[in-house]
């Protein structure tokens, strides 16, 4: 966009005389003016304007005498234009340019920056990132670390129990009191195994000594046998030996009585060290069967300097470790210089004296070269920083390019598909439906006339199961605690059921709940009650499911939540002639 802006038809008349050094001046109409800055002309002189008052009609910061003209003093009433000058032709910009700008894609252009810096417009690397600031405002664009850190902080999701489990508080599933059909004793064997638990027996230990019976009560059967370790360590000296003898090895652990072997003549004989000097002989006493050969390693760090050599050779590397050959510099060449690469005298005389003369500046000829001013404007443009170019906002404003604020943020709309850049307020909402089960392991029947909780071993696997009585009303409640992640609103709770023998007829069933917290009194009134009427679907034992519609229970995440699940066996809608076994509950919420 050119720098001086420009209006038509924008004449009036000067409203009061100025000098020629005045730096504001005043119009008689300046409605048709363009924005500042802008160049206008009175009389001969060419003035740029850098401020106006459209309500005032003042024009200031005036830059007098442009683009070779005189300042001078001018007439209240002299005609005043605005008017396409040579100089703000040259300001506009060349096809070169705008196509050298628009194809520019390195980082800094603008003041561009990769990482989140302040008030900067964004660039993405290589490979098409670009970093933000943690995001403050629901519209800020989220990075990785602030998704991370949400995803962290999200409530598991809870495995799948079995039918004999319950959910303990610290959302573990856990067997009912600790024991199955197959591990529990029954109550007349715990009996008996007490009954002999008090019974005296032959204690298991004895306490030895030299001045004592055993102690500790009670009798030996049979007799006491003390064995003693006869492996390494543990052997004694053998028996026998006699003078002159000495114990030496004879297997691991094991020593053996024997003579030492030597003969008197093996004393005093050569001994096994030597001492060699230039001047006297050997030391040590006794005499050397055979020649001593010396011999001098000959391996790499051993080597003598080569024979030979002449003035002006050095000794350089002989093509294997530790090894040198004596040899001339190669070529005559200087160090650092080879063959390929040093240049004759003439030529580098050529090339100082090519570089002594005038040049057009690099990358440019006579063509191609722009005048100064062109290049200055250019240059001022690709030196601008402030983030704002191009109409660049802050804000998440459609068809605009983006930048930084001054906290390194950059605000995007909410994404509609999957390459969108999130938003914080898109993040801190996502929600997904979560499960908790409640088995009928963890029940707690009413206390009198509740439904029977009973363990069945099916042919496949063993299951838990709460039989509510086909003719009498029965209840039970579930026990559990609302998950960090809830999202305050609507649950639904599914029961679900099988009919023992009956494969036709509905059961009627009602859910009521209660959250508490700490501080909260415990036995409180439950919420109001939800019904639903669920039909058997016509085979004995396969599972049914009653929903309820969704509502409100009004917990808040951490409540210990009440669940009451009852049979209205006495209602109207209620045909089911048999019992109806709850297997579990399933209650349904959002959560993070």
């Amino acid at each position: 966009m050119p720098r001086l802006q420009a209006a038509n038809r924008a004449t009036t008349t000067l409203n009061g005389d100025i000098t020629d050094i005045a730096a504001s001046l005043t119009l008689t109409n300046s409605a048709l003016f363009p924005a500042a800055p802008f160049r206008l002309t009175i009389d001969n002189e060419i003035i740029e304007v850098g401020a106006i008052n459209t309500t005032t009609h003042v024009c200031s910061s005036l830059l007098r005498g442009q683009e070779g003209t005189d300042a001078a003093a001018h007439l209240s009433g002299a005609a005043v234009r605005v008017r396409l000058t040579a100089g703000m032709y040259d300001e506009l910009a060349t096809d070169a340019d705008l196509t050298s700008h628009e194809d520019a894609e390195d980082e800094g252009v603008h003041g561009s920056t990769v990482t989140a810096t302040a008030d900067k417009l964004a660039h993405r690397d290589e490979e098409g990132r670009s970093q933000f600031a943690t995001p403050v405002e629901n519209d800020d664009a989220a990075n990785k670390e602030y998704v991370d850190d949400q995803i962290a902080t999200c409530e598991p999701a809870i495995a799948a129990g079995t039918a004999a489990q319950y959910l303990t508080g610290e959302k573990a599933w856990a067997t009912f009191l600790g024991e199955t059909s197959a591990t529990a004793y029954r109550g007349d064997r715990g009996k008996a195994a007490y009954d002999y638990s008090q019974v005296g027996h032959v204690p298991l230990t004895r306490t030895i000594s030299t001045t004592a019976p055993l102690s500790g009560g009670g009798a030996l059967s049979g007799n006491l046998t003390l064995t003693h370790l006869n492996t390494t360590g543990y052997k004694h000296v053998p028996s026998g030996g006699s003078a002159g003898q000495f114990l030496k090895y004879s297997a691991e652990g094991t020593a053996a009585w024997a003579a030492h072997g030597l003969a008197a003549s093996d004393v005093g004989a050569v001994p096994t060290s030597r001492t060699i000097s230039t001047t006297a002989p050997l030391s040590g006493g006794g005499a050397l069967s055979g020649n001593l050969t010396l011999t001098h390693s000959d391996g790499a760090g051993y080597k003598h300097v080569p024979s030979g050599g002449a003035t002006g050779q050095f000794l350089k590397y002989g093509g294997a470790s530790g090894t040198a050959v004596w040899g001339d510099v190669p070529g005559g060449l200087e160090l650092g210089e080879t063959e390929g690469t040093a240049y004759r005298g003439d030529r580098g005389k050529t090339a100082y004296d090519h570089s002594q003369t005038a040049h057009l500046a690099l990358g440019n000829t006579s063509a191609t070269a722009h005048r100064g001013d062109h290049g200055e404007t250019a240059y001022d443009h690709s030196q601008a920083v402030t983030g704002a170019e191009h109409g660049a906002t802050a804000a998440a404003t459609a068809n605009m390019l983006c930048r930084r604020d001054a906290s390194g943020r950059i605000a995007v709309a909410d994404p509609s598909e999957s390459g969108h850049a999130a938003t914080k307020n898109y993040v801190d909402t996502l929600t997904q439906t979560r499960t908790a089960i409640l088995t009928a392991a963890g029940a707690i029947p009413q206390a009198s006339g509740g439904p029977a909780k009973t363990l069945t071993t099916g042919t496949n696997h063993t299951y838990y199961a709460l039989a509510y009585d086909k003719a009498t009303d029965e209840h039970a409640f579930f026990n559990f605690t609302v998950p960090q992640d809830f999202q305050a609103g609507n649950v639904t709770v599914k029961v679900l059921w099988i009919a023992e023998a009956a494969t036709s007829g509905a059961a009627v069933w009602n859910v009521a709940t209660l959250g508490r917290q700490a501080g909260e009194a415990w036995d409180a009134a439950l919420g109001s009650v939800q019904s639903v009427t669920s039909t058997t679907n016509g085979t004995a034992k396969n599972l049914n499911a009653a929903t309820f519609t969704a509502f409100n229970p009004g917990w808040a995440a951490g409540d210990l939540v009440v669940v009451k699940v009852s049979r209205d066996a006495d209602h109207a809608s209620d045909t089911l002639d048999a019992d109806a076994l709850l297997i579990c509950v399933e209650v349904q919420y959002t959560g993070k």
